[in-house]
């Protein structure tokens, strides 16, 4: 059995597909970070939560997300934090890649309610943007502090939900 396998039940049919899990886990602002490595953080269910400290530059300043070789569609993300170590309003920015390619463009912010009908809805520890569907090849949590921050889960959702189908393998 596949080590993935495991965690995949039938309660996942119907539900969104994290897209994060299946992207190359990156930091733009320190691509030397080891610690986004693990890719623990894309999990639904973490064991433990990734500090961002360890990833910030010297001026504090963090970056980490996702990038796939193709563009994908997606319409919600969703960051849930380590409990006390969420950072302050105002101090984080989630910014997807608006551009012909994965070379050409540049980082746009989801801003609560300006663009892209973007809305910040926080629950706890839990912060969701919800958005009109986008085509992106890329998204990132940008924080201007990263200290004391630490998250368990960053997940990237769109239209594609799990469902159950046969495979046959000769």
């Amino acid at each position: 059995e596949h080590p993935a396998a495991s965690g995949w039940t039938a309660s996942a049919v119907g539900q969104p597909v994290n897209l994060a899990r299946y992207g190359e886990a990156k930091s733009w602002l320190n691509p030397e970070a080891k610690a986004l490595a693990s890719k623990d953080w894309l999990d639904e269910n973490p064991q433990t939560a990734l500090d961002l400290g360890a990833i910030a530059s010297k001026s504090a300043e963090a970056d980490l997300g996702v990038e796939w070789l193709e563009f994908r569609t997606i319409e919600k993300i969703v960051i849930r934090y380590a409990p006390g170590r969420a950072p302050r309003h105002g101090q984080q920015f989630v910014e997807h890649w608006s551009g012909l390619t994965a070379l050409q463009g540049g980082w746009k912010t989801l801003e609560d309610g300006s663009t892209n009908e973007a809305f910040l809805r926080t629950e706890g520890e839990t912060w969701t943007y919800s958005f009109r569907p986008m085509r992106t090849c890329k998204v990132r949590l940008r924080l201007q502090d990263a200290r004391n921050v630490a998250i368990r889960q960053f997940s990237v959702l769109g239209p594609s939900r799990w469902k159950t189908g046969e495979v046959r393998i000769e």
